[in-house]
Formats: C-alpha cells, sequence, structure tokens
C-alpha cells in the first residue's frame, strides 16, 4: 500500500522493479478526473517527476480556461454533460438550439466576456426577427434557447470556467400559450376519405387506420409508430405502450424508451377498433408476402 504524500498524490516502491512509483490525481481540459503514474530510481526523481507534471497540467488548465470560447464550451458540454444522459432526440433539440441561436452570435467570444446586457438583447432579437428568413421566432424556442444555454454555463461555473452565469441575469420572454385546434367529427372523417384516395396501395391502405387510431387513442406520432402487433391484446381489446419512434439526424428511425414511468402503458380499445386492427393486420400479411423478403417484418 502507497502512501499518500501531503495531498497531493501516493508514493510507494515497486521492489520487483526496483522503483519508486509516485502516482497523481488530475483534471483533463474536459472536466473528467484522471489518474498517472511516474517511476524513477529514487523516491525524490519520482515525486519531482510528478510535481512538475501537476504543475504543467494547472498552467495549461488556467492558459485554457482563460481562451476557452463559447462554441469550444458548447462542443464539451454537449459531449460530456449531456450527451451520456439524455436520448438522441432530446440531444437533437440541444445541440439545435445552441447551434442555431447562440453560436452564431457568440461562439467566438470568450466565456468570460459574456454580458448579461447583450444577451437580453440578443434573446429579444430573436422574438424579432430571430428565423433563417428574418421572422420572428415562437417565445417558447427563444425560451428553450435560453435555458439550454443556461444549463451550459451553469456546468462551466461549476468546473471553474467563469464566475458567474451571467444567462440566469437575464430575462426568460413571456410564454403566450395558443389555444388548441381540435378537429370536428366531419374534419376527422374528411381527412380520412381523403387518406382513402392516396395512389400508393401501400399509405393507402395504412393511413386512413392509422389516422382513425391516433384520432380515438389520442397518442403522439412517435408512440403510434412505435406500435408493434406484440403490443395488441387482441383477447383483451388492449394495447401496451412500450416505446416510440423518433427520427434523429445521422441514425434515421430509431425506437426509443418512454420518457416517464406513465408513458407506458395500457390503453382499452372498442371492439370495432380491435375488428380494424384485425382487418389490418390480415392485409398486411398479404402484402408482406407479396413483397416476400423486400418486406421488414417489424
Amino acid at each position: 500500500m502507497g502512501r499518500r504524500n501531503a495531498g497531493e498524490g501516493v508514493i510507494y516502491q515497486d521492489k520487483n522493479r526496483g522503483l519508486w512509483i509516485y502516482q497523481v490525481s488530475y483534471k483533463a481540459p474536459a472536466g473528467s478526473a484522471k489518474r498517472k503514474k511516474f517511476a524513477a530510481k529514487t523516491k525524490h526523481e519520482a515525486m519531482e517527476k510528478g510535481k512538475d507534471f501537476l504543475l504543467a497540467n494547472q498552467q495549461g488548465s488556467i492558459l485554457l480556461k482563460a481562451d476557452m470560447t463559447v462554441a469550444a464550451w458548447i462542443d464539451e458540454w454537449m459531449e460530456n454533460y449531456v450527451k451520456p444522459r439524455i436520448r438522441p432526440r432530446t440531444f437533437e433539440k440541444y445541440w439545435s438550439s445552441l447551434k442555431n441561436y447562440i453560436v452564431p452570435k457568440f461562439g467566438n467570444l470568450k466565456l468570460a466576456a459574456l454580458e448579461a446586457l447583450s444577451l437580453q438583447k440578443h434573446f429579444n432579437s430573436l422574438l424579432v426577427n430571430g428565423r433563417a428568413d428574418g421572422n420572428a421566432l415562437s417565445p417558447s424556442t427563444v425560451r428553450a434557447a435560453r435555458r439550454y444555454f443556461a444549463m451550459c454555463v451553469d456546468d462551466a461555473v461549476r468546473e471553474g470556467l467563469v464566475l458567474r452565469n451571467v444567462v440566469r441575469l437575464t430575462k426568460s420572454p413571456k410564454l403566450t400559450r395558443k389555444e388548441i385546434v381540435v378537429l370536428t367529427r366531419d374534419e376527422v372523417t374528411t381527412l380520412i376519405k381523403a387518406a382513402r384516395k392516396i395512389s400508393n396501395e401501400f399509405m393507402r391502405n395504412m393511413m386512413p387506420e392509422i389516422l382513425s387510431f391516433t384520432v380515438k387513442t389520442g397518442l403522439r406520432q412517435g408512440e403510434v409508430f412505435g406500435l408493434k402487433w406484440e403490443d395488441v391484446d387482441f383477447t383483451n381489446s388492449c394495447v401496451f405502450i412500450k416505446r416510440s419512434l423518433a427520427h434523429v439526424v445521422g441514425r434515421g428511425a430509431v425506437f426509443q424508451e418512454p420518457k416517464t414511468k406513465n408513458s407506458r402503458r395500457r390503453l382499452l380499445l372498442m371492439p370495432e377498433d380491435i375488428q380494424y386492427l384485425k382487418e389490418y393486420r390480415e392485409w398486411q400479411k398479404n402484402y408482406a408476402d407479396e413483397l416476400g423478403d423486400k418486406f421488414a417484418r417489424n
């Protein structure tokens, strides 16, 4: 067992090799904890090597912190703080928001040079002409960009890159809630009739069933497309929501676990809904048989 020396590291002797080993802990540029070992014939020499390394690393970290730009920290934050703990689709939302609404304005600025007033003016301008076509962004979009950036700078404070989070000193746009527009029974009927006129055979048979099923169950789009036949209990007239299907940039369509425990649930269906699903399953089976190995059976 080695002996810890003055809170700096652990020193011990490797008698088989005839060397002294000095192990030190340090923080990498991305913030993760690392360990490094230094070997020498004498205890003093091994410790000197370790101390020289720690000093150089500390000086390098100070320079790095002083020169860290907003864009560089956002990249580090997304990779090391965000990516490991959230779903791919949510990661995409974070990255898209920061890349489109924060980086173009502040990306080349040093983190320590951020000011609350310039940030507030920027958030205000996004509400006027923040879109690529020069039109206004919605308050909810601006609020999201501000929230993600505030979270990003929160972790920069914890890392010692900046002393305080000036994003938190800005005011978030007031959220204006739009009234939800619900389709009438006649509008739903018209929509389903239009779906039955689609020229593509597969879509013509699939879309009316999906539209009708979605309206009756109130499921989200991702939940509907995430369903498999194994999730339908034809005997007890119910369907189990176990996953969702989302499109992720660079990966295409991927299945995801439900966001919360309550999202995983069972829904009861009407007898006529079960009958429609049986008829659709039969049609799908025949269609798959015609396509052969070209049909993906999920």
